[in-house]
């Protein structure tokens, strides 16, 4: 759990969350061993990211005197901490994360508001979802003791099975994709 604001400081020097709520971000496992380096022989109340002093560390000052010689020297202008932001959002998005998760993570009040600023990093990839389907399909069909192919098409009263649209959909799907050429 990290605090925003250590014992022994005043909330007055603190900047919290536009919505004054928590967050909960979440920090992979090399940057949680780096920091537990980091904290080695020191309170639980001490500040991990410090001034030069060991004061709590000032936004403005962090920009003049670190953040932004560092982005000049790595050629990465115009990048700026809220771009970082960004990044985080586009690396959680990567790596799987749901719209809800990445919502939790920054904060936003609605899933809305994150879809609408990221929604073209949320893959649309309709071959994968299909694959996925099929998979799962396939799983169902194995543990089940005769295939869905064999099953009767029609209900008790003529009316169509679930197995029954399952193999109407493949007997669709592959009239489409020979008609395709895929």
């Amino acid at each position: 759990m990290v605090d925003n604001i250590p014992v022994g400081y005043d909330e007055r020097d603190t900047v919290g969350p536009k919505s004054n709520r928590s967050r909960v971000v979440p920090i992979p496992h090399i940057v949680a061993e780096e920091i537990s380096c980091l904290t080695q022989n020191r309170s639980s109340d001490d500040l991990l990211f410090t001034s030069p002093g060991g004061s709590l560390l000032n936004n403005s000052n962090f920009r003049r005197d670190v953040f932004d010689p560092a982005v000049e020297d790595l050629h990465l202008s115009p990048l700026t901490p809220h771009d970082l932001r960004h990044t985080a959002a586009s690396l959680a998005i990567s790596a799987g994360a749901s719209v809800a998760g990445v919502q939790t993570m920054l904060g936003h009040a609605t899933a809305a508001i994150t879809l609408s600023v990221y929604t073209h990093l949320f893959p649309a990839d309709l071959r994968s979802v299909a694959d996925k389907l099929d998979a799962e399909a396939r799983k169902a069909q194995a543990r089940t003791s005769a295939p869905v192919a064999s099953q009767s098409a029609a209900g008790p009263h003529g009316a169509p099975t679930v197995s029954g649209h399952a193999a109407q959909s493949r007997s669709t799907v592959r009239r489409l994709t020979r008609s395709h050429g895929t």
